[in-house]
């Protein structure tokens, strides 16, 4: 690693998103049908019932990537202009999505689903259309990503002067008053207009537009702004109210699919503390990790695919798996075992080879030491 690298590198946020994913992935294997490639309907259908716990409060998974994305987002502003930010995005999110999607596509068609369907979900992934349905179920998070990015990007054309805690405050304060009035629209669905107006605002395109999710983004940005730019003028309260809305944002949702709230907001704040002390101690964190910086960071980078490949093809294989009449906890490490290799594959494989081609084509130069995300 560059001088450069170990001085902006922090190694607690690659264990955290190698979390993070496994968060995620186990809120879908505990909603997995045992029967067929579907979401399981009730307890009788889960193929893992001993994962029901986490059906629900593992999606807190997504809340923690978007905070470790506005914080890393913010750290990228300060090293490249407008159009190298925009292309370096596109390179970290676009490889794995291209390839991961095709895997999805794969997997559903030789499972029987209609061809023609299934690929017109796969280009509405692979270009991060708005409008669904993907070709998997966790596309949503990466179109609502790009559209931060794309702000992001408009901030740093248009108002390049514009302080980073000026943009977090604009997106924040945005998300805090969207969840403000969906909180009291959640709480008023026993009446005919409160239900009408929750069933407006949990709409998908109030999380396109940074409105349902823009507390996490912006509460990044200010861990950045405080931590690694050391401006005491961010103080404790505008975070603080953020990670409050974003409690409140998760205890809605969990309400909502009558989850545990209280354990989602445990993991939520688990991740939030390992955020700040992966920040705060990122020195000592490195020094203590020394030889195994780099296997650190390589899990890191395996969170990316392992998010993007593991629902569409862990709902095709489990069924599978039990058709063949095999135990439920072989069916669990089966499908582990094999969407961890493929994902490890995808990463060391075919999505750095389609990286550097990109690369090469969008810079029209040699290839640059790989992007972290």
């Amino acid at each position: 690693m560059t001088g450069k690298h170990l001085k902006s590198h922090i190694d607690g946020l690659d264990l955290i998103r190698i979390a993070a994913a496994l968060l995620v992935m186990s809120n879908h294997f505990a909603v997995f049908n045992r029967t067929a490639a579907a979401e399981a309907r009730s307890a009788e259908e889960a193929a893992f019932p001993l994962l029901g716990i986490m059906a629900g409060p593992g999606a807190v998974g997504v809340q923690v990537f978007f905070v470790i994305s506005g914080f890393v987002i913010a750290m990228s502003m300060k090293t490249a202009g407008p159009m190298e930010f925009l292309k370096k995005r596109a390179l970290r999110i676009l490889p794995a999505l291209w390839i991961c999607s095709l895997v999805a596509l794969v997997a559903r068609v030789a499972h029987g689903e209609d061809m023609f369907s299934m690929i017109a979900a796969y280009f509405r992934s692979v270009v991060l259309s708005p409008k669904g349905p993907y070709i998997d179920g966790v596309v949503w998070s990466l179109v609502v990503e790009a559209v931060f990015y794309g702000l992001i990007f408009a901030c740093m054309l248009l108002v390049p002067k514009l302080p980073l805690k000026r943009i977090a405050a604009m997106i924040g304060i945005a998300s805090v008053a969207y969840l403000t009035v969906f909180a009291v629209a959640a709480c008023s669905r026993h009446h005919p207009d409160g239900l009408y107006a929750y069933q407006v605002l949990e709409r998908f395109p109030f999380k396109v537009f940074l409105l349902r999710h823009g507390v996490f983004f912006a509460l990044g940005i200010l861990l950045y702004v405080r931590f690694m730019e050391d401006d005491r003028s961010v103080g404790l309260a505008i975070p603080g109210l953020f990670a409050a809305f974003g409690m409140l944002e998760i205890g809605i949702t969990m309400e909502a699919i009558h989850a545990s709230i209280s354990l989602a907001i445990a993991l939520w704040l688990a991740g939030l503390l390992a955020i700040l002390g992966s920040i705060v101690y990122r020195h000592r964190i490195a020094q203590q990790l020394s030889e195994r910086r780099n296997t650190v960071k390589k899990l890191g980078l395996l969170s990316y695919p392992l998010y993007l490949n593991h629902y569409a093809l862990g709902m095709v294989l489990v069924p599978s798996l039990f058709a063949l009449g095999i135990d439920g906890g072989w069916v669990l490490l089966l499908s582990l075992f094999i969407i961890l290799s493929s994902s490890w594959l995808i990463m060391v494989g075919p999505e750095p080879m389609l990286r550097n081609l990109l690369r090469q084509a969008m810079f029209r130069t040699h290839p640059l030491p790989s992007l972290g995300r």
